[in-house]
């Protein structure tokens, strides 16, 4: 399971490998908290989870195994 928690509004975007955009989300205060979980409908692979607020963008990578 991840969870990623931001103190401000941001967009969270899943891609695969390629770069693909699979999901995308618009947190918006005071929901700024975001949970994959294993059951979360990803098949098994790596992916890349992009938050993006105005301070810039970090990306964290997942495996589901």
């Amino acid at each position: 399971m991840v969870t990623i928690t931001l103190n401000q509004p941001a967009v969270v975007t899943i891609t695969d490998l390629h770069g693909r955009i699979l999901h995308q989300w618009r947190l918006t205060a005071p929901y700024t908290s975001f949970i994959i979980s294993p059951d979360s409908g990803l098949p098994k692979g790596i992916y890349f989870i992009h938050a993006s607020t105005s301070s810039g963008t970090s990306i964290k990578k997942i495996i589901i195994e």
